[in-house]
């Protein structure tokens, strides 16, 4: 069984939802989320988490051709 975006993004909303709750800031999850949410908008949800690296070189590498 394989770990997915989509499903650890989902585990980190409801971490920030209970820790919001109790008043314990979680700084580092925010930038997670931002990440592992734009992965799942451009359709790397569902494939195992090990693509998240390949979805940030492509979405952030500039090409200077």
């Amino acid at each position: 069984m394989t770990l997915d975006a989509r499903t650890l993004r989902k585990d980190i909303i409801s971490a920030g939802a209970t820790t919001a709750l109790s008043g314990v800031r979680m700084p580092l999850s925010v930038g997670t989320l931002a990440s592992l949410s734009a992965a799942v908008a451009n359709g790397y949800g569902a494939g195992d988490l090990a693509e998240l690296p390949t979805f940030l070189h492509d979405s952030m590498v500039q090409n200077f051709e």
